[in-house]
């Protein structure tokens, strides 16, 4: 029973953040430069509903396998849903970093497709790289959404972006069956190896 009502608080996390990304790609097509300081900040609370959803299930020890699974796919379109409303703002920067976007989600899919063919079901691996880069993401995202623009900063999150892909990629391909909360694909290769592998509590479970 109370199990029960415990993993509502990180279930409803989740949800909030998936609710959060369909508000953003909503206001993102009104076109009005006032809604760019609310946008910035749903992906701010949107961003930390992601961090505490799994820290508060691995906290009070209900982070279950469906969770992170869902966690992952909310997770997924949350950033997709930014990268629409920033498409949708300031298309004529995105379009200048076409190729390296194209890539990052070629490798994404790229993965999916691994996972899927392994192991019949998606990727949960929640890699300290993958952590990295949603930092960089948010921080290059809210750049642009404010600024219109972004120097550095949307640049350096699509090279964490393609070596976090990468790691990922490796987790998918070497591990000897489905598993999730791996921090690296050195983690993944001591799993193979039959080892044990230690998860830092607070980002993995």
């Amino acid at each position: 029973m109370i199990r029960n009502i415990l993993i509502k608080i990180p279930l409803t996390l989740v949800i909030l953040r998936l609710i959060i990304g369909f508000v953003i790609m909503l206001l993102s097509t009104i076109h009005n430069a006032d809604y760019s300081n609310l946008i910035f900040l749903l992906i701010v609370i949107g961003f930390l509903t992601d961090f505490f959803d799994g820290y508060i299930a691995r906290l009070l020890n209900i982070s279950t396998q469906f969770l992170r699974r869902l966690d992952t796919i909310v997770d997924r379109f949350f950033w997709l849903s930014i990268l629409f409303a920033v498409w949708k703002l300031h298309s004529d920067f995105l379009e200048t970093k076409l190729l390296w976007i194209f890539i990052v989600l070629a490798l994404e899919v790229l993965n999916y497709l691994i996972s899927f063919l392994r192991f019949k079901r998606e990727i949960s691996t929640h890699a300290i790289l993958s952590k990295i880069w949603a930092i960089t993401l948010l921080l290059a995202f809210c750049d642009l959404i404010l600024n219109g623009h972004s120097h550095y900063l949307f640049d350096i999150a699509l090279a964490v972006g393609v070596i976090s892909r990468l790691d990922t990629g490796l987790i998918m391909l070497i591990l000897p069956k489905w598993d999730h909360d791996i921090p690296t694909f050195y983690h993944a290769i001591m799993i193979r190896n039959g080892k044990e592998i230690k998860r830092m509590k607070l980002f993995n479970g």
